[in-house]
C-alpha cells in the first residue's frame, strides 16, 4: 500500500505540495515523475471511480483486484488561498488491501497539515470522517469480490440441479 499526499500553493510565490507517506514520515515528491504519476491517480479516480461523501470528505474509489482498491480523500479543511480559493488536500492510497488494518488519519493529516502550514482546526472531524469513509469502501470491496464467488456458487448448484433432474 501506498500514501501520497497533494494539495495546491497557498499562494502564487509558493510550489505545489506533493508528498509521499512511508515509514512513519512524510518523504517530499520533488521528481516531476512521480509528481505526474500521482497527477494521474487523482484524475483516473476522480473521473472513473465510484464516488461517496460526507461533510469534509469526497471518497473516490476503484477496485483493482480481488481484495484490493485505490482510493482518494478530496478533504475540504476549511482553508482558502491567497487568492480566496477554497485549497483542498488530495490524500491517495494505491492499492490497499481490504484485510490491511486502517490508517491512522488523524496522524498522517497531521503530519501533512503540519509541513504544509494548512489549517488543523478541523483535523479531529475531518480524521474521522476519513476513516468512516476507508471502512465503507473496504466493506463495498469485500461485497464486490464475493457477489461473483456467490454467483458462480449459484451457477454451479443449478447446473448440478439441472443435470440431476433430466436424467430422472
Amino acid at each position: 500500500m501506498k500514501v501520497y499526499f497533494f494539495a495546491q500553493a497557498l499562494d502564487n510565490d509558493s510550489t505545489d505540495d506533493w508528498y509521499e507517506f512511508t515509514n512513519n514520515a512524510l518523504l517530499k515528491i520533488t521528481d516531476e515523475k512521480n509528481q505526474s504519476f500521482v497527477n494521474n491517480m487523482i484524475f483516473e479516480l476522480t473521473n472513473n471511480g465510484k464516488k461517496e461523501s460526507i461533510q469534509y470528505v469526497d471518497c473516490y474509489f476503484k477496485f483493482v483486484k480481488n481484495d484490493a482498491f485505490d482510493l482518494i480523500l478530496l478533504i475540504n479543511n476549511e482553508q482558502f488561498d491567497a487568492l480566496g480559493r477554497q485549497s483542498k488536500t488530495a490524500l491517495i492510497i494505491q492499492n490497499c488491501i481490504r484485510a490491511q488494518n486502517s490508517l491512522d488519519f488523524e496522524k498522517i493529516l497531521n503530519l501533512f497539515w503540519e509541513e504544509t502550514n494548512r489549517n488543523l482546526l478541523t483535523l479531529s472531524k475531518v480524521a474521522n470522517q476519513c476513516n468512516q469513509m476507508f471502512e465503507i469502501v473496504k466493506k463495498k470491496n469485500k461485497l464486490s469480490w464475493l457477489l461473483p464467488l456467490t454467483l458462480v456458487s449459484l451457477g454451479a448448484i443449478l447446473g448440478l440441479l439441472f443435470q440431476k433432474l433430466s436424467k430422472g
